[in-house]
């Protein structure tokens, strides 16, 4: 394998589930996927195209990672007001993360790193944008920290399924089968869901 993108693709599949690897493996064999990188433009670029081609860029999926680090800090926020309306009874709203200071600040936070996505979602390149100063980048690895490394992993499983979708997609054009669109992201939703978490215990 010389193509750095599809080993790449691979390694996050097999490490979000590793019980299916034999079965990505021969899955790759038969339909040939044609993986690549594409250079940074505007917009989202994560697409299964003709000729077996998937095509995602890095800018693209600098936004994804930025949208697992915004999930984390929002169940950060949002968590502790659950469990305590979950042992009270109390209703909760949203608008009750607004009182205490620091869960302001975490709404800034969040508020700063969806701004950082539009941008990029604008922007050709990664190096157009003021990266948030607190979210470490993809190149840097794993964060050391409890939270940052429960983000890590949870945007391995979400980037897997990201690609897993897109697999589906040239599978089904080389089975010569034509479902309507709209069913064909759903199929395609399910071939990824169903991928990661059908064989799970079989890994735990």
């Amino acid at each position: 394998m010389n193509n750095t993108a599809e080993a790449a693709v691979r390694i996050v599949i097999c490490a979000s589930a590793p019980e299916r690897e034999a079965e990505l493996s021969q899955m790759w064999d038969k339909h040939q996927p044609n993986v690549n990188q594409t250079d940074d433009k505007k917009g989202f670029t994560l697409e299964a195209g003709s000729f077996g081609l998937v095509l995602f860029d890095h800018k693209t999926m600098c936004q994804i990672w930025l949208l697992g680090f915004a999930a984390q800090h929002s169940f950060n926020l949002f968590l502790p007001y659950l469990y305590l309306s979950q042992l009270t009874g109390l209703p909760f709203s949203p608008t009750d993360t607004t009182i205490e200071p620091e869960a302001n600040n975490i709404h800034k936070k969040i508020s700063t790193i969806y701004l950082a996505i539009n941008k990029l979602k604008e922007s050709d390149s990664v190096d157009n944008v003021i990266w948030p100063f607190d979210i470490p980048r993809p190149d840097d690895g794993k964060p050391s920290d409890v939270s940052g490394g429960m983000a890590f992993d949870l945007l391995y499983i979400a980037s897997a399924y990201c690609f897993l979708h897109e697999l589906r997609h040239v599978q089904l054009r080389n089975l010569g089968e034509n479902p309507d669109p709209i069913q064909e992201e759903h199929e395609c939703d399910k071939y990824a869901r169903d991928f990661l978490l059908e064989k799970i215990e079989d890994h735990a």
